[in-house]
């Protein structure tokens, strides 16, 4: 397995836990997960195409960060939970 797969998925992990911590009960954590790997996914694809930024091996720490956040903030605003 490449080294970027790893890195890629402890990316995921630890931006999807990060998130829940600090918006907790906004979304479900399986919701958080799959916007992270989005994130990152895109991020990558970002890292390729445009500008570089700063790196981690083969990971591009920077766009992965930038289009995880907004996802994440965006599915803060859209995918809520219904209030009971």
């Amino acid at each position: 397995m490449p080294p970027v797969v790893v890195l890629a998925l402890l990316a995921v992990a630890i931006l999807a836990q990060f998130f829940h911590t600090l918006f907790p009960r906004r979304i479900t954590y399986l919701r958080r997960v799959i916007l992270a790997v989005a994130g990152v996914a895109l991020g990558e694809l970002a890292g390729r195409l445009l500008a570089q930024g700063p790196r981690i091996g083969d990971l591009h720490a920077g766009w992965d960060l930038a289009i995880t956040t907004a996802f994440q903030l965006l599915g803060n605003r859209f995918l809520r939970e219904p209030s009971a």
